[in-house]
């Protein structure tokens, strides 16, 4: 873990890394490869607007720059995982990449500015090592921020897939109990006032009198 979020803060500037190649998207046709060029053109099939991809053969790594267009930490990290799915399809196909480490181009305040993933958790969740929440943790323990500062590990962040009953959370339900409650509380209330307003009514009367 401490590897992929170290490396993070080196992403910048890799153009005149020594051993880079420049990426191009590659249509991977009925027989892919697994080479960086297919990965290139997965993430792009999927609405990932990629800046720059470059690989490094001499450490099996994929450097990507990419533009979000996410305007909120939760369609952040659903780009977060259209990109992930891309990179271990390239693991499952038989790639040899160690790592992957990211850049978001020009993040939005609360965006990381970059994350990583480690090709042995990949591994570890298609072996059934790990399952899809602990992979997801281990992805957001590595974002890093315009801040210089890693994600802690205390991250709140729920895994932006489904529910095991296959719905999304929507995370309302203690607000709307909430809100039920208030509501009978309201018409307790209302009820009080009423019978204080006959009351006073009856006072009123009897001064008349």
């Amino acid at each position: 873990m401490g590897a992929v979020a170290g490396c993070l803060g080196s992403v910048l500037g890799l153009e005149n890394a020594s051993g880079q190649r420049l990426v191009e998207p590659e249509d991977p046709g009925e027989n892919p490869d697994a080479t960086p060029g297919e990965f290139y053109h997965l993430i792009e099939e999927h609405d990932i607007v990629v800046d720059e991809l470059y690989h490094t053969p001499e450490e099996n790594r994929l450097d990507l720059f990419y533009n979000s267009s996410a305007e909120t930490v939760a369609e952040s990290d659903e780009e977060i995982v259209v990109i992930y799915q891309a990179y271990q399809e390239l693991i499952d196909h038989g790639s040899s990449l160690e790592n992957l480490y990211t850049e978001i181009v020009d993040p939005f305040d609360e965006q990381a500015r970059g994350w990583g993933v480690d090709t042995e958790w990949v591994e570890r969740y298609l072996d059934g090592e790990i399952d899809e929440n602990e992979l997801w943790g281990t992805i957001v323990e590595s974002k890093a921020y315009d801040d210089g500062n890693e994600s802690d590990g205390t991250s709140n962040e729920s895994d932006p897939s489904m529910d095991d009953d296959g719905s999304a959370s929507s995370g309302n339900e203690t607000s709307d109990e909430t809100d039920d409650a208030d509501s009978a509380d309201g018409t307790d209330s209302s009820e009080e006032s009423d019978s204080s307003a006959d009351g006073g009514s009856a006072d009123n009367e009897s001064d008349v009198e």
